[in-house]
Parts: C-alpha cells; structure tokens; sequence
C-alpha cells in the first residue's frame, strides 16, 4: 500500500521542490486554502509526535549515560538539552537534518545487520532459525492481521520525509523519488530480515516473553549480547 502511495509521491516529488513536502504537494493540486488546511493539521500532528518524540530520546539518552558514564541525571535535562539543541538549529536556519541523519540511520543498520547476521550465522536461538514468522497464512489468524498493519504503518513513518530534504540534495527531481521508493521497499526487506532473527535469536516463546516483561528492550539486547558480545 505503502508502495502504491509512493508512486503518486514521487510524481509530485519530480516537479516540486519545497520543505513543506505535504503542504506544497496539496496547495499546487488543490488550492492554497486546503493546502493551508492540511499544514495546519500536519502541525498538529507533527506536535503531538514530537512529545512523543522527547519522549524517547530522553529516555535513551539517561540509560546510555548511565550505563556508559555512570551518571543518574534526570530524563527531563536531556528534553530541556533537545528541545534547545533544535531551537536554536531552527531559529538560526541551520541546515545539517540530512547529513546527521545520514551518519546515524548508517550506524543504526549497521548494528541491526550486525546482530541479525550473527543470529543467522549461529543457526538461530533455542528454536533454531523457525518459518512461522514468515509463513503468510499466521498474518490472518485472530488479531494477527490488525496488529500488523498496524506495525507496518507505524513502522514506515516518516519514509515521506525524503521530500522535505530536497532543498539540501544536489539534483532533488532525481535524488528525491528515487530515495523514497529505495526506503519503501529496501526498508521493508530490511524490516522482515531484522524483525526475523530477532524472534529466532530470543526463541518463539522466549521473544513473547520478554517483548511483554519489564526490559522489553532486551529483546534487541540479548542477542547482541549472546551472539556478538559485550
């Protein structure tokens, strides 16, 4: 679905160039009132996911300091640190979203390979490497098929960002559709490879359990831990 939408994207990606993404799309097909409709609504929603958003960061940030450093700061300076840190970016119009992005979306999938790959090459976790997990026909048992579109959906968020990196690229009408439709599909392979191993690593049973303990974390953690090392 997510593919199919692209597609559309991507055509608009081609002959427009803005940071608005959504807004600029919609205000040059359907007018500039509904275009500053769905703006206002993006706003919206974009301010309600950035809580959201403080949220975690400061939540890995207090556990990555602690565990590294040894200091036991409170969650609420690390949101006061990021809020100003983003600020003063926006305020100055300083313009490094792409490349910092860049630098950590390539560290974080080199982990998630790294530890996935070492689960593939041990043969798997306590149940070996099982197919249920890939095996279609669960998708569509009791709530199976709700739940993932649901994770599916929530997962894919923000793939149609590319857009509002156009003014940052070199050649945006070429680099733009192209990386948003390499991020769809490459991400979705990537997705099932990661996710897959990850319930191979822990065990069926093993993956259920920790995913609803108290370190649901630790799901992503104990493989890395028992396949790659401390």
């Amino acid at each position: 679905m997510l593919t199919v939408f692209s597609v559309g994207y991507v055509a608009m990606a081609r002959r427009i160039t803005a940071v608005g993404a959504f807004y600029g799309y919609i205000s040059h097909g359907l007018g500039r009132i509904t275009g500053m409709a769905s703006g206002m609504l993006a706003v919206l929603a974009y301010v309600v996911f950035e809580a959201s958003i403080v949220g975690v960061f400061s939540y890995f940030a207090q556990t990555t300091v602690h565990d590294q450093l040894g200091l036991d700061l409170p969650w609420i300076l690390y949101a006061a640190a990021m809020l100003l840190v983003t600020a003063v970016l926006a305020y100055f119009d300083i313009n490094l979203t792409a490349k910092a992005l860049g630098v950590m979306l390539i560290a974080e999938i080199a982990v998630l390979f790294a530890v996935a790959t070492a689960v593939l090459l041990h043969g798997g976790g306590p149940d070996g490497i099982p197919v249920e997990p890939i095996d279609p026909r669960n998708a569509f048992t009791g709530a199976s098929a709700g739940l993932g579109l649901f994770f599916a959906f929530w997962s894919w968020v923000g793939f149609e960002s590319t857009a509002m990196y156009g003014e940052e690229s070199r050649d945006p009408k070429r680099v733009i559709p192209r990386a948003t439709l390499i991020s769809v599909i490459g991400v979705g392979i990537f997705y099932i490879y990661v996710s897959w191993m990850t319930i191979a690593g822990n065990g069926l049973p093993g993956s259920v359990e920790i995913s609803s303990g108290s370190s649901p974390l630790d799901l992503f953690f104990d493989p890395a831990h028992t396949y790659i090392g401390a």
